[in-house]
């Protein structure tokens, strides 16, 4: 995905500028939509970065579903796209 098309459901100026950030030391940025068919965030999407010792998924490779996070659990959240430089 390019970063256009990875960003087009952020609204919030700071997250972009975060996602923006990523890109430039190198990371990746992993998107994530939740498909719990039973739950009230189906469709909800979370961005992770992953690449490097400083990213949120320290690996080259972003895993199909998203790891536990920050206290959040993610087990709902499939990977639909990744944008890297």
């Amino acid at each position: 995905m390019t970063f256009k098309e990875i960003t087009a459901d952020l609204e919030d100026q700071n997250s972009i500028v975060t996602l923006r950030r990523w890109l430039d030391r190198g990371d990746g940025i992993a998107l994530y939509e939740n498909h719990d068919l039973g739950s009230p965030l189906i469709g909800h999407k979370q961005w992770a970065s992953y690449g490097s010792p400083d990213a949120q998924l320290e690996t080259d490779t972003p895993p199909l579903r998203l790891r536990d996070i920050g206290g959040k659990i993610n087990w709902a959240y499939q990977l639909i796209g990744t944008c890297r430089l």
